[in-house]
């Protein structure tokens, strides 16, 4: 038997995971029969060809993912007892591969399709606004969303980091888990309140000194307050629900979400059509009654979902936690990401915001033409950035079950589907330039501007995909310090000297801010992909099992209740009954010092 074992090292072609399974069957003792999902494979009755046959049907098998993800192994000693044995993790199979891309798609397509919609809805509230109520209330709308955006850089970050957290606790499937996924739903609402109302008042009151600042005529400025305030609502409101919201992407109602959103807009886009045509109105009045709208589909939103669905019923508990009984633990976690991630957003956009300055230097045409390219950039990007998104939440999942050959072949794949799709993004935009600058202004001075710069946009921006997707896959790595620190360096040394070089010095007009994002974002890429190939998956997978704060679903038991296969991975981890209930010193080795078997093992525990 050892010299075939010797062969099969030697055989390049082999599985390392299949190694680890046969080297822990050599392990057992007095073994008599050995089976793999039910198939005798092993042991006194059967020779090590029969193993291998069976463990090469296992990797070339279609099987779905649900029967392939824990295949169970069970001996037979002399004494009668059953044992059953941990494998390493799945073997690596095309299937599984396809498997996992399915589940990628499963999120990327709804998530394109409500970026279309949202990103659609506003050019076509652009297009409208710019049409009925004229270019004046055009610019208003445009800057007080943009500056709304720019204020409200805390609550995207907090949204971000508790999707995070609430997509790894429901990964766990279990009670405590969804309970724990609900308290962070609960936090995040409450979080959200809290620090959006000290930036609501300030963003009312100083909103009309902002737009005086950018270059705009008083009249603009001070049209904007009364909108602002309708404006800010809107935010609050939509971005409360949200939170709530991105439980049902994380169930696998995307799909359903997405059909909602897409004729939810459609009607609201019908209304305001003949609502602008036949009602008199100034933007305030606009603004109030998209509001209103946005209310009522609310409503009728959750009481499909809530009440006759019941997709909330596994966090209910936790969401109706009382305040008072909110766990600490989990609002630190969700702090101390928020932090790092607060000041990444802030520093992406203190490049949007420098470039704005530097746009209206040059005059209030193109500051205007500023703003409004980045309804261009959006819409750019809407499908290759939704597909990396989802490639992150998905690989943040693979992370959580310790399952890092996957987790790999998963992100490479996407980042070369993320590219492809980028380049097809950008070919349309150029051929349909014309009829998508036409949406967002019928000033022919503004249509100018804007078609001279879209083509440095859709050159540049398949080679920006590839380091954002790197950057996305990066966050599922817990790398998103990293991240920060490169985009504040690039930001402050590359982007803005480059911006300013070209206004200030060479005199180009916004064609020179546009280069200079494109060659800040593309070089802040660069860089993390570099973090992204020499990344650490095992310190990946310890950091991803332990944010949920659920712990072990297994940890309130007592040695004799576990399940024997929980039991048999707490033993390959090195735990006795007296360690287990602490009635002994616990001398475990560190996750670092565990083998890929004994890994999994952890992870089968939680």
């Amino acid at each position: 038997r050892a010299n075939s074992m010797s062969k099969i090292h030697a055989d390049d072609s082999m599985d390392l995971s299949t190694h680890d399974f046969l080297s822990l069957l050599d392990e057992v003792n007095e073994v008599e029969a050995v089976s793999v999902n039910g198939v005798n494979v092993g042991g006194r009755t059967s020779s090590l060809p029969t193993v291998m046959e069976a463990a090469v049907s296992m990797a070339d098998s279609d099987t779905e993912y649900q029967e392939m993800s824990t295949p169970t192994a069970t001996t037979t000693t002399e004494s009668g007892r059953k044992l059953n044995i941990v494998p390493a993790p799945p073997i690596y199979t095309p299937a599984r591969l396809r498997q996992e891309n399915k589940g990628i798609l499963k999120l990327a397509i709804p998530w394109m399709f409500q970026s279309v919609i949202a990103d659609g809805s506003s050019i076509m509230s652009v297009m409208m606004i710019s049409h009925f109520l004229g270019l004046k209330d055009m610019l208003v709308y445009s800057n007080v969303w943009f500056i709304i955006y720019l204020a409200f850089v805390v609550n995207d970050a907090w949204y971000n980091a508790l999707y995070k957290h609430v997509n790894v606790s429901a990964a766990l499937e279990t009670t405590d888990g969804y309970t724990a996924a609900g308290r962070y739903v609960k936090i995040g609402i409450i979080g959200n309140i809290i620090s959006a109302i000290p930036l609501s008042i300030l963003s009312i009151i100083f909103i009309p000194q902002l737009l005086t600042a950018i270059g705009y005529h008083e009249a603009v400025a001070m049209a904007a307050r009364p909108y602002t305030a309708v404006a800010i609502a809107n935010n609050l409101f939509d971005t409360t629900t949200g939170i709530v919201d991105c439980v049902l992407d994380i169930e696998g109602h995307a799909k359903w979400g997405a059909a909602y959103d897409f004729w939810d807009s459609i009607i609201n886009l019908v209304a305001t059509f003949f609502f602008l045509m036949y009602v008199p109105c100034t933007l305030w009045m606009y603004g109030l009654f998209t509001f209103g709208l946005t209310i009522l589909s609310s409503i009728f939103y959750f009481w499909i979902t809530w009440k006759r669905k019941k997709w909330f019923q596994q966090y209910k508990q936790g969401l109706l936690t009382p305040i008072a009984k909110l766990h600490w633990a989990q609002i630190y976690k969700l702090i101390k990401m928020t932090g790092p991630m607060t000041t990444d957003a802030i520093i992406g956009n203190i490049e949007y915001t420098v470039f704005t300055v530097f746009a209206a230097s040059q005059g209030t045409a193109e500051a205007a033409t500023w703003i409004l390219l980045s309804y261009v950039w959006s819409a750019v990007g809407i499908i290759p950035d939704s597909f990396s998104a989802a490639a992150s939440c998905r690989l943040a999942r693979i992370i959580s079950n310790g399952e890092i050959k996957v987790a790999k072949m998963v992100s490479t794949q996407s980042m070369y589907i993320a590219t492809c799709i980028s380049i097809v993004c950008s070919i349309l935009m150029y051929v349909f330039r014309h009829q998508f600058v036409w949406c967002l202004s019928l000033d022919e001075t503004l249509e100018d501007m804007i078609l001279q710069v879209i083509p440095y946009i859709c050159l540049c921006y398949p080679f920006m995909t590839v380091g954002g997707t790197a950057m996305d896959l990066n966050d599922a790595l817990h790398l998103y310090k990293r991240a920060m620190v490169s985009m504040a360096l690039v930001t402050t040394f590359v982007m803005v000297p480059i911006g300013y070089v070209m206004t200030y010095i060479y005199n180009f007009n916004i064609e020179g801010l546009a280069s200079a994002q494109c060659i800040g974002y593309t070089a802040a890429g660069v860089i993390n992909i570099m973090f992204f190939m020499t990344a650490d998956w095992d310190k990946a997978v310890t950091k991803a099992q332990g944010i949920s704060g659920a712990g072990s679903p297994y940890e309130k038991y007592e040695w004799d209740e576990l399940p024997n296969e929980v039991k048999d991975a707490a033993e390959q981890l090195g735990y006795t009954q007296g360690i287990w209930e602490e009635e002994e010193e616990n001398n475990l080795s560190s996750y670092d010092e565990l083998t890929e078997t004994q890994k999994f093992a952890a992870a089968r525990l939680g």
